[in-house]
């Protein structure tokens, strides 16, 4: 008895139409097509995976050799590919997506900046420092 009218006076006590609670808004992630200066890591050759920041002759083959095996993804590359630390995964994730073309057209350096070349001639070295 005492249960059944401690049940009463809380169902009526709360309301039955109750406002729904509000809902954050999420920001929805930019399309990889819409991004610029991004490598496509599963589609990718391999001299355009060697434009990513820290991506040398060896990584690259890991790259490879890992995405004929199963498609990569952007995360967790540091735990999958010889070669990539969590630093170096960091790195890369600003230019890295999985699907898309790939836009990025010149080697990146590991500040997110395109990297300088070096002059090959001595006329070049004097004319730079001017």
């Amino acid at each position: 008895m005492k249960r059944t009218v401690l049940f009463s006076i809380l169902a009526l006590s709360t309301p039955a139409f109750a406002a729904p609670k509000a809902v954050p808004h999420k920001a929805k992630p930019v399309a990889a097509a819409q991004r610029e200066n991004v490598v496509n890591i599963n589609e990718a050759s391999a001299d355009q995976l060697k434009l990513l920041p820290g991506v040398g002759a060896t990584v690259v083959e890991e790259l490879l050799a890992h995405r004929t095996k199963a498609p990569l993804k952007c995360d967790g590359l540091a735990s999958r590919v010889y070669g990539i630390s969590a630093k170096k995964e960091a790195a890369l994730k600003p230019f890295c997506t999985e699907s898309g073309p790939t836009t990025l057209t010149v080697k990146m350096n590991k500040d997110g900046q395109p990297s300088k070349t070096k002059a090959t001639t001595k006329k070049e070295r004097l004319a730079g420092n001017q």
